[in-house]
């Protein structure tokens, strides 16, 4: 969530941008930048509010730069929000290769393509570790049947 959501301020298409950012550093860095091992929900607002995060150097400068420009607290000031809107993004130097029309027209080549099985191989995938099933009571009848049909 965008901190303007988090503090009741109102928003527009920029917490749309935001989570672009959000959603960019979490592909190439494997986890959320504002999240901390055993924070709570309130630890994790307050990091997101204060935009509290670090880009690790493994990270390529054009990619942290388009982090750093979509990651701003002010939504007036973010990149995608201002005077030009997505074109300043589509524009940003970390996309410089991608040809937009080409995409757009479905033209592009995909860089990798997967070798699949059938359509349910999940074979390019790492192994998740499950939960536990919850061992809590059963459901009464009651319970049970609130869930007829389903």
């Amino acid at each position: 969530m965008a901190p303007e959501i988090i503090t009741s301020k109102g928003h527009d298409k920029a917490a749309d941008y935001w989570a672009f950012g959000v959603l960019v550093y979490e592909m190439l860095v494997g986890r959320s930048a504002f999240y901390v091992r055993g924070a709570d929900n309130i630890a994790l607002f307050k990091n997101i509010v204060c935009v509290k995060y670090a880009i690790p150097r493994q990270v390529n400068g054009f990619a942290q730069d388009l982090i750093k420009k979509l990651l701003v607290r002010n939504q007036a000031t973010r990149i995608g929000n201002l005077s030009r809107g997505h074109l300043d993004i589509m524009e940003h130097a970390w996309f410089q290769s991608i040809n937009f029309a080409t995409l757009a027209n479905k033209d592009m080549t995909a860089p990798w393509k997967p070798t699949v099985q059938d359509p349910f191989d999940v074979s390019n995938f790492e192994q998740m570790k499950t939960q536990k099933e919850s061992k809590g009571k059963p459901l009464s009848k009651k319970e049970q049947e609130y869930f007829t049909g389903f």
